[in-house]
């Protein structure tokens, strides 16, 4: 048969759904923004720019999907999610083959481009695994567990299902981007269910870490508008790195508005507001509680973080996310690796099976952001993992 080969549209409307689905689980960080659809993408995929539009309003139509961006037009692409009513669905991992059809060899192709980060895709392979307490959660959850069967299983388990299955990945879509591996995906209670070479997996943070990094770029900007660098350093950006460092950063901002913590829970719930209505929105003159506490007790910091954020919205949180993998990734995991640890990141993690590397890969730590005159503190994952270990 002559002409093009046909696509079938049922993929392409699979495609759409995989692309948020897999967003969604693996790389969260991202999907709180909505997933962009560049529509000059699909079109290479798809074939037919009439096609893209016709999927995706198809998709809203019915409620597998919903805009949650409109594009604008040479800035970005319309960003969507899944819808509410789907979003906690039963999902499965499902192999195609380039043969499979003309969009699954184009989307091959394109994939073949985001380049693998293979230090930690090798040791992902050799060395990560399901505990037996893994395997037996998933037993009583969906059955009797054989990889001669497949099943689904919640969105929340896809991540530990697919270490089962020997299903690993380690992406880095570009040079200087975060890296996104299976670890990077897992929920925090399942990392339980993980073992590095045979023992529990261990994991250092840095504390309070996106308003620790935001300093030196606070820095970086006042040094250029002053024109005598840090010298006549604002009071309240030098207030906000003390905060920073010593962890008290939310609980001032929430004294000002006069909420208390009462546990954990409401005050990474309280985090999260400052970053969405602070850090990650679009300038505008609508004054939150937060921000209006913010610019009070911050009002350089408030001022530079606008005129950061003043192009793209974004453009302040890839800011972070770069300076971020510049440390951990480029600096302290690849040191690690070099000198034969079994290492991985988790973005401003890092993780391993002993706490002698722990405290190796803290020190590294220290040493870059002491660059940067930063004295940062590090959380330690929870107790129950430690005396798993024990």
């Amino acid at each position: 048969m002559r002409g093009k080969i046909s696509i079938p549209i049922q993929l392409k409307h699979l495609y759409i759904m995989h692309r948020l689905n897999y967003v969604s689980i693996f790389r969260k960080d991202e999907y709180l923004m909505g997933v962009p659809m560049n529509t000059e993408l699909l079109t290479m995929l798809f074939g037919k720019g009439s096609d893209v539009k016709n999927v995706l309003k198809t998709l809203e139509r019915f409620k597998f999907i919903v805009k949650v961006r409109d594009a604008k037009l040479n800035e970005y692409s319309a960003s969507y999610k899944l819808h509410e009513s789907i979003a906690n669905d039963k999902v499965n991992h499902h192999d195609f083959c380039a043969s499979d059809s003309a969009l699954m060899k184009k989307i091959k192709e394109h994939n073949d481009e985001i380049k693998s980060f293979t230090g930690q895709l090798e040791m992902l392979n050799k060395y990560i695994s399901l505990n037996e307490l893994g395997k037996s959660y998933l037993e009583k959850k969906y059955g009797i567990l054989s990889n001669e069967v497949d099943f689904f299983v919640e969105p929340s388990d896809i991540g530990i299902k697919a270490i089962y299955s020997g299903h690993y990945y380690s992406k880095r879509p570009d040079v200087k981007s975060r890296v996104y591996t299976n670890l990077t995906s897992l929920p925090r209670e399942h990392r339980k269910y993980v073992n590095i070479n045979g023992k529990p997996m261990l994991m250092t943070d840095i504390s309070n870490s996106q308003i620790l990094l935001t300093v030196p770029l606070l820095h970086k900007y006042w040094a250029k508008i002053s024109g005598v660098g840090l010298f006549n350093l604002p009071e309240d950006v030098r207030i906000f790195q003390r905060l920073a460092e010593s962890g008290m950063f939310y609980e001032t901002i929430a004294a000002s508005v006069g909420v208390n913590f009462l546990n954990s829970d409401e005050r990474g719930e309280f985090k999260k507001k400052v970053f969405a209505e602070v850090w990650f929105s679009k300038n505008s003159n609508r004054m939150t509680a937060i921000k209006k506490a913010f610019k009070k007790e911050f009002p350089n910091v408030f001022d530079i973080i606008c005129k950061l954020k003043e192009k793209k919205h974004n453009e302040f949180a890839i800011k972070l996310q770069k300076f971020e993998a510049s440390i951990l990734v480029d600096t302290v995991w690849k040191t690690m690796y070099k000198l034969g640890k079994i290492v991985f990141t988790l973005h401003d993690a890092i993780i391993c099976n002993n706490e002698e590397d722990l405290f190796f890969a803290e020190r590294l730590i220290e040493s870059e952001l002491l660059k940067f005159g930063l004295v940062p503190k590090f959380k330690r994952e929870d107790e129950e993992i430690y005396q798993l270990a024990a």
